[in-house]
């Protein structure tokens, strides 16, 4: 079932927690939007793990493309679970994340991606 464009956006785009499920997983995520860029906070993926990621992040890429927005800031909530997945972090690791504290906050995965 294919959902409007409109009504996809104003699901995503609120800024708060939402559960996808993505062939065998599901992610919780927050989704969010500052002017030309598309924020995506992971907290948790049950059952695909670092499987998954890839597939995500190709489909966070197509809908940032459609919507003409000029960048993704990645921020991947992987680093302070209570038993993080070693495959998970040298994935993201691998895929240009990088470690970073911001506001405080315990460190976390980061990446921006360029769509300009």
């Amino acid at each position: 079932m294919e959902m409007p464009s409109e009504d996809l956006d104003e699901l995503l785009l609120r800024g708060k927690p939402i559960i996808i499920s993505v062939g065998s997983a599901t992610v919780l995520a927050e989704i969010s939007r500052n002017d030309r860029t598309l924020t995506i906070h992971l907290a948790h993926i049950d059952g695909g793990g670092e499987g998954i990621l890839p597939l995500f992040i190709g489909m966070a890429r197509q809908y940032a493309v459609e919507r003409k927005f000029s960048r993704i800031e990645w921020i991947v909530l992987a680093a302070n679970c209570a038993r993080p997945n070693p495959k998970l972090l040298r994935f993201l690791e691998l895929k240009g994340f990088v470690l970073r504290r911001i506001d405080g906050l315990p460190e976390d995965y980061h990446r921006i991606i360029d769509l300009s």
